[in-house]
């Protein structure tokens, strides 16, 4: 645990991250959680840590804040791997985090296969929710009513189904949604695989 006075003194770091959450918490004045986010050391490592930042009141105002840090570097170096793993997948791939069924947070993946198929090269994850990654990807498929009708039983119930679409660039696709699930068999989250299918003698493009 990390006390840092009303001064607002940081170490000699760069904190760019931090220090927003840091700003956001202070002028919120309630605790809030602050996950893998990046920092470079005064020695010039990039590292990730998550926390606590939970500011004390004084009489109704700001004095000080109690700040916890997790070093989560290893973690972060490890999921950034699997991603890499997963961009190079000749299947497309979608992730998204949702801990119970109905219910979505606004972390997602897609690997470059997908982002390909549904023309999202030059999209980035901060710039838009899933719910916009998803009609991006709707303008390229022609049975529109029908895969709607199917992502949004897959949201309400969790279970695992297919649905072939058709593309706009004439082929079609099995989309393969499924949970994805933790240590204890506790969903944390929804997998989609999306492979060709028919292509007789056609090789997929890479």
């Amino acid at each position: 645990v990390n006390i840092i006075g009303g001064k607002d003194v940081f170490p000699e770091a760069n904190l760019t991250e931090f220090a927003e959450k840091y700003l956001q918490a202070k002028k919120s004045l309630t605790p809030l959680f602050y996950d893998n986010i990046k920092v470079i050391t005064p020695g010039g490592r990039k590292a990730y840590q998550s926390g606590w930042l939970i500011p004390k009141v004084n009489d109704g105002q700001y004095d000080g804040m109690t700040c916890t840090i997790r070093d989560t570097t290893k973690s972060q170096e490890l999921s950034m791997l699997l991603k890499i793993s997963l961009d190079n997948n000749r299947y497309a791939i979608g992730i998204t985090k949702q801990v119970e069924p109905g219910v979505y947070a606004d972390t997602y993946f897609t690997n470059k296969k997908m982002r390909q198929l549904f023309g999202q090269e030059d999209t980035e994850y901060e710039d838009i929710s899933i719910q916009e990654s998803l009609k991006k990807c709707e303008k390229f498929i022609r049975n529109k009513k029908e895969w709607r009708e199917f992502l949004l039983k897959n949201f309400k119930n969790g279970n695992k189904s297919s649905l072939i679409i058709k593309h706009t660039n004439g082929r079609q696709y099995r989309w393969t949604s499924e949970s994805l699930l933790d240590d204890d068999g506790k969903p944390w989250g929804r997998i989609a695989v999306v492979k060709e299918v028919n292509k007789g003698r056609r090789k997929e493009d890479n």
